[in-house]
């Protein structure tokens, strides 16, 4: 319980597009719940991302990026950064 949460404490849009970090915010809490030991491993610090994610998903992002949980759309770019492109819909 309380994985989800809506835009506010009123509204929660199920029809909304999700974007690529807000995927990545609520699938981070359900991996490390069940695998706590597993995600503990990865070092999301020393993730430098070229694009700012949201307010509320950074750590998420950074730490799926550190588990190379990513898929083929995130690019790592010649200076190191990732570039996540975590405001794009997610497909």
């Amino acid at each position: 319980a309380g994985l989800m949460k809506g835009i506010d404490e009123q509204y929660f849009y199920p029809y909304k597009t999700l974007t690529r970090q807000e995927a990545a915010a609520i699938l981070i809490p359900i991996f490390q719940a069940a695998a706590p030991d597993s995600f503990a491993q990865f070092q999301p610090d020393k993730v430098k991302l070229s694009d700012k994610p949201a307010a509320g998903t950074a750590d998420s992002v950074k730490l799926l990026v550190a588990a190379g949980i990513v898929g083929p759309d995130a690019v790592i770019k010649p200076d190191g950064t990732v570039a996540f492109r975590g405001t794009e819909p997610l497909t």
